[in-house]
């Protein structure tokens, strides 16, 4: 992952939450201020702006970028900060899924990505990684999704979720 979005994907998660840049909680305790500093180091309104912080890097940064996606699908953040951020923090194709389908979240954003199904995803899900079926047959409640001629096998969704595979 690239550490060049960091600033910005914190700045969008903590806007996209309404408490301001989320910069500061990076810092590490030698920067923390001592208590003859002033806290003003951490404050928006600082008259210097405080040096550049470590990148978020690893599972703090998919953490953040999984919130951001998951605001942008509530409406409560752009989707261009998004298509920003995610181009500086994950692989094309893992940014092209999760921002045509921000809800989904950056886990099944990746899988459908790399073409994988699995047990719980949704019809959409399975559409935008395999495409569309061959054949749809119905059987009460359930749904075989056929990739093959003749349907000998393929998914069974169940409520639009994924419950298993036909073999």
């Amino acid at each position: 992952m690239s550490n060049s979005a960091t600033p910005a994907l914190l700045a969008a998660l903590g806007s996209a939450l309404g408490i301001g840049s989320l910069a500061f909680l990076l810092r590490s305790p030698q920067e923390a201020p001592s208590s003859q500093a002033p806290l003003a180091a951490f404050s928006h309104t600082a008259r210097e702006a405080p040096a550049q912080p470590p990148p978020v890097v690893g599972e703090d940064a998919r953490l953040a970028l999984d919130r951001l996606a998951a605001a942008v699908g509530r409406g409560s953040a752009d989707q261009e900060v998004l298509v920003r951020t995610c181009a500086g923090a994950a692989k094309e194709a893992v940014c092209d899924v999760l921002t045509k389908h921000p809800t989904w979240g950056l886990v099944a954003a990746q899988r459908v990505a790399e073409g994988e199904v699995v047990l719980g995803a949704t019809a959409a899900q399975v559409e935008a990684t395999w495409g569309p079926p061959t054949k749809k047959q119905a059987d009460g409640d359930r749904v075989l999704w056929c990739y093959e001629t003749p349907c000998v096998g393929g998914m069974v969704l169940l409520n639009d979720r994924v419950v298993g595979l036909k073999e």
